[in-house]
């Protein structure tokens, strides 16, 4: 509600709507959220099963995600991969306003209903001209109030007996001992904390969606960016100041992502000692934590990476070096948000709320990751007018020193103060 009335409100506005139409507009908006209510009280009965047969098949539950993940990223590629290259809008605009005519018509021919409850909602317009509460409007008016009425109904039909028929089961005393258990397998500490950590990260949504979106961002929005420098006719500077955008960008997402790494340890709680009374060594341990958005990262990188080199149309060597230096900069700033939180763990906050909302270490990492970036984008631009082969064989050393210096600092510093510290 609160977004369909601004949108109405304006729509009126930009067409010169009478005072009048406005007091319609809050019975439109009651006719639209009630549709939604029933159609969502409806679905939410088979979603209610599918619910319960995934939490029965977990594995159900997993190519659930996968293909309906799957699907929109097919189909975000796709919708990018329409962007035309080199676009005149001066030279070919009638060709594309007749387009966007086809494609409107054709929407309103695949989805009637949509168009019908527009026309309830805001009426028709021809021109400059309004046509409100004609008798199309009234009948698409009254037929979605129909089907309103129609819907709640089927819904209360189905849905009362359902209600019953799960009160009365007694859940309580239900055997839900799993048919299939296995043994234990015994493994290392460091394969039991990955095995761990890898669980957690899949099981927790807030995690997961986190890394999730992160991992679909990244090649996603350097696609999207390509496509759209690629319908542009630029110079040769507007050509490299795309270029190191693009490097700006790459950065900006990826390092930004360790700001969750920043609180790895710490997120524990009281629970953190744990860690430091595991009979092996502890860089094992923290480092096993690291592992699983380390991973998904640069897995994403190195996609990220095939994207951009194919749009700037770089050898395969330069492709190479150019992911490994992507790959050096975001482990190392990984490693040195992993350290912020050795240094200055916020075990007690997170103990004592389950949350922190002023974290230094996240204020540090996020800080961090975009002055890096910065500063990367801004090395790239100035080089970039070399040979491609050299630009990237200059960033990659300084990604490798950056990466180095981490790793080392990593390390010393857990060997050294991670005992200590509370």
């Amino acid at each position: 509600m609160f977004f369909i009335l601004p949108l109405l409100f304006a729509f009126c506005l930009i067409n010169s709507m009478p005072i009048w139409f406005y007091l319609y507009l809050f019975v439109a908006v009651v006719i639209i959220t009630l549709l939604i209510v029933s159609f969502g009280a409806l679905l939410s009965v088979p979603l209610l099963f599918l619910q319960a047969l995934c939490k029965k098949i977990k594995y159900l539950n997993y190519a659930l995600i996968i293909i309906v993940i799957g699907g929109l990223i097919a189909f975000l590629v796709w919708l990018i991969n329409l962007i035309p290259q080199n676009i005149d809008l001066l030279a070919s605009w009638g060709t594309i306003y007749w387009e966007i005519q086809d494609f409107l018509n054709g929407f309103v021919d695949a989805l009637p209903f949509v168009y019908y409850l527009t026309l309830a909602c805001v009426g028709n317009r021809y021109g400059a001209v309004n046509e409100l509460f004609f008798q199309t409007q009234w009948l698409s008016i009254l037929s979605v109030i129909a089907i309103i009425v129609v819907v709640f109904a089927l819904t209360f039909l189905i849905v009362r007996p359902l209600f019953f028929r799960m009160a009365s089961k007694p859940f309580e005393h239900t055997n839900k001992a799993s048919k299939n258990a296995k043994k234990n397998k015994k493994v290392g500490s460091f394969w039991g904390s990955l095995k761990k950590e890898t669980y957690l990260t899949f099981r927790t949504p807030e995690r997961f969606n986190n890394l999730a979106l992160t991992v679909i961002l990244l090649p996603i929005s350097i696609l999207l960016l390509n496509k759209i420098f690629g319908a542009m006719d630029t110079r040769l500077a507007g050509t490299y100041m795309s270029m190191a955008f693009n490097v700006l960008l790459i950065m900006l997402i990826s390092l930004s992502s360790n700001v969750a790494v920043s609180k790895v340890l710490s997120e524990e709680g009281a629970s953190s000692y744990l860690n430091k009374t595991v009979p092996t060594n502890y860089r094992s341990i923290i480092t096993s934590k690291l592992i699983p958005h380390t991973t998904f990262l640069l897995l994403s990188t190195i996609l990220t990476s095939i994207i951009l080199s194919k749009a700037i149309m770089i050898d395969v060597f330069s492709s190479i070096l150019m992911a490994l230096t992507f790959c050096a900069f975001f482990t190392g700033h990984m490693l040195y948000s992993a350290t912020l939180d050795i240094m200055n763990p916020q075990t007690r906050q997170y103990a004592t709320t389950g949350t922190h909302t002023n974290n230094p270490n996240e204020t540090k990492s996020t800080l961090t990751a975009f002055i890096l970036s910065a500063l990367i984008a801004i090395i790239f631009y100035f080089l970039i007018t070399e040979n491609a082969t050299t630009v990237w064989i200059k960033m990659f050393l300084i990604s490798a020193v950056y990466f180095g210096w981490n790793v080392f600092m990593y390390l010393s510093k857990i060997k050294v103060y991670y005992k200590e510290k509370q």
